[in-house]
């Protein structure tokens, strides 16, 4: 469980299921962004904002493997919204400069990120600010960056010194620590951008020059830190301000919204790979193993009755083979459909839950996935029987839910943890020469865009 800031809840209690009453907000309650302030004003203008690079990763599937690509200097500049001109769902920052200078995905070469086309839009969608410049650390302030445009154009070029050029997009979480940070004698704040939401573009943007060492549909993880200050001799600190009229409502998973309607109806689900793989035991040790393509179908659960909230019912993954001669491993559900519960204890109205916040709990929703039905029967199925290895997989996996609705439409879904092994239920492994056996582990880290008749919201009992 990760990422969700500690909340000040006054008040709050659940009673035979019900909330009890919230008090009135008061300085200290944690409340929806209402206002962006710039140096104290709530003035609803823009104002120029410069950002120098702290630190930076990132992690990019290629054709040699996922490989970690270091930055060592980077540049940002754009403006931050002021008043109500920054809130949701207008961008509170807007970048239309960006650069990064990092390792190379082609040996040899040296690389250049910018922007070239469109602009990044940052959206600020917190739920629970507080009055003063207090939302930082663990309880920075959360948002969503865009780096695609509004024709769905990637924003980000990527140059090499060799000619490969490509073109990244997408959206990241965004965290915003409020506190004011010197640099070099400067104070700044400081701005995050970080997940797993970007990819290499394809179409008339696909990759041209890279000797096939990127190819379109690579997902990429980003981990960026930006020191940022608007503009002039004087500081002035962007506080993201909560709404006085807002109300505090939240609590444990109650009932299930899809598309605004809280009727008890079953939807379809449809969900496409977007990066991710698993770590797996095997007679060579651990090995990690990247998933090229993915589809998930099955069905969301609406109303307030939905347990699980999701059924699994097809898969087809496919992943690198533990064994370097053989073909992709394909897995796919089988026998048994996989059910997702997601038993949240803090969930907020709207689709607000989401994001990445710190280095404990989580922000989004959480919820586990059983691969394995009530008598201990694996659901999973591993390659086709008779086929170089043939196993079974089975077990539970924790699911992350982000609510905000992504470039496109989507949502994100991910499975990740440990908790998932090779089975001997309904069959041990059958031609795999030994290279993995019934009970080795598997951790996935697998992540997914989501479509259903309309967003999926996990929402608290009125």
């Amino acid at each position: 469980m990760r990422f969700r800031k500690l909340l000040a809840v006054v008040g709050a209690a659940t009673v035979a299921g019900v909330l009890a009453p919230i008090p009135p907000a008061d300085a200290t309650t944690p409340l929806a962004i209402g206002q962006v302030l710039v140096g104290g004003s709530a003035a609803d203008t823009g104002y120029d904002l410069d950002g120098v690079l702290e630190e930076a990763g990132v992690h990019m599937q290629t054709l040699f493997g996922n490989g970690e690509l270091g930055c060592v200097g980077g540049t940002a500049a754009g403006r931050v919204n002021g008043g109500t001109t920054g809130v949701r769902p207008a961008p509170a920052f807007t970048f239309d400069e960006l650069s990064l200078d990092c390792d190379s995905f082609i040996p040899g070469t040296t690389v250049d990120m910018d922007l070239s086309g469109c602009d990044v839009e940052v959206t600020m969608d917190d739920h629970d600010v507080h009055a003063g410049l207090g939302d930082t650390g663990p309880g920075s302030v959360a948002g969503l960056a865009d780096l695609t445009g509004s024709g769905g154009e990637p924003c980000v070029r990527v140059t090499t010194n060799s000619g490969c050029t490509l073109w990244i997009g997408g959206a990241v979480d965004a965290e915003f620590h409020e506190a004011a940070t010197p640099v070099d004698g400067v104070d700044h704040q400081e701005l995050r951008l970080v997940g797993t939401g970007l990819t290499v573009a394809g179409g008339a943007q696909a990759p041209t020059g890279c000797l096939g060492i990127v190819s379109a549909g690579a997902g990429l993880d980003l981990d960026v830190t930006f020191d940022v200050r608007v503009s002039g001799a004087t500081f002035r600190a962007v506080d993201f301000a909560p709404d006085a009229n807002a109300t505090a409502s939240h609590g444990p998973v109650a009932g299930v919204a899809v598309g605004g309607s809280d009727a008890d109806a079953d939807y379809d689900l449809h969900a496409v790979l977007t990066s991710g793989g698993m770590r797996m035991q095997t007679f060579q040790g651990y090995l990690d193993l990247g998933c090229s393509s993915g589809t998930i179908d099955g069905e969301v659960h609406g109303g307030g009755t939905a347990d699980p909230a999701f059924t699994l019912d097809d898969l087809n993954l496919s992943c690198v083979s533990f064994y370097p001669s053989w073909s992709a491993n394909v897995w796919r559900i089988t026998g048994c459909d996989v059910d997702v519960d997601m038993n949240d204890d803090l969930v907020h109205n709207g689709l607000s839950d989401t994001g990445y916040k710190a280095s404990h709990d989580p922000d989004f929703v959480s919820g586990v996935a059983h691969l394995s039905d009530g008598t201990g029967r694996a659901c999973v199925e591993v390659n086709a029987p008779g086929g170089p290895c043939h196993l079974w997989v089975g077990g539970s996996v924790a699911v992350e839910f982000h609510e905000a609705v992504r470039p496109g439409g989507a949502q994100e879904l991910r499975l990740v943890g440990s908790g998932l092994a090779v089975s001997g239920n309904p069959a041990a492994p059958s031609w795999c020469f030994g290279h993995v056996s019934t009970g080795n582990a598997i951790t996935l880290d697998l992540t997914f865009d989501v479509t259903s008749d309309g967003p999926i919201d996990f929402r608290p009992a009125p």
